[in-house]
């Protein structure tokens, strides 16, 4: 089977509620499209609609921003006429700075990840399996727990020490501590 060459390269700029998206259709298109979409399950399947209405084959580069970014990823890799590719956020702004690019935006982020799609070599991304997706699901909630757990001692310490805060504040939080 001859690989098909991909003509159609994106970027996508993930936050928690926005995907800004910049897309371009061959080598000759230098001016990306710019859209946006929701970043929740909805966006990507419009989003997806979008990226495949030229028909071909649409290589895709994101930047690793957890969770933000690992639900939109699983559902574009799921697609057979997309390639993905997550890039470590520093090497995405190191790209961005060799091209002259000093302004940190979303639609900025987009274009230089539609950049980066069509210019670097290629590695897709592999989804991590069901079992490291919740191994990593549960290392982070346990870190976060202690997290938590550290700051309540540490306001508990300060409240305890402290003589101007009334003894209802420090024994709630001692009984929040428990």
């Amino acid at each position: 089977m001859p690989a098909v060459e991909v003509l159609t390269f994106a970027g996508i700029d993930v936050s928690g509620r926005e995907l800004s998206v910049a897309l371009r259709h061959g080598p000759g298109d230098h001016k990306p499209a710019l859209a946006r979409f929701p970043n929740h399950p909805s966006g990507h399947k419009a989003l997806v609609a979008y990226l495949l209405r030229g028909g071909g084959r649409v290589r895709v580069c994101l930047e690793a921003s957890g969770n933000y970014s690992l639900d939109l990823a699983l559902t574009l890799h799921a697609n057979r006429q997309v390639e993905i590719c997550v890039i470590n956020p520093r090497r995405a702004r190191r790209f961005a700075e060799s091209l002259g690019e000093r302004s940190k935006t979303d639609p900025v982020d987009a274009r230089v990840l539609c950049e980066y799609a069509a210019r670097m070599p290629w590695v897709p991304w592999q989804p991590p399996s069901p079992v490291a997706l919740h191994l990593r699901a549960l290392t982070r909630a346990l870190a976060d727990l202690g997290a938590i757990h550290t700051q309540q001692n540490n306001r508990a310490h300060a409240a305890a020490a402290s003589q101007a805060l009334s003894a209802l504040v420090v024994k709630e939080m001692q009984r929040h501590q428990k």
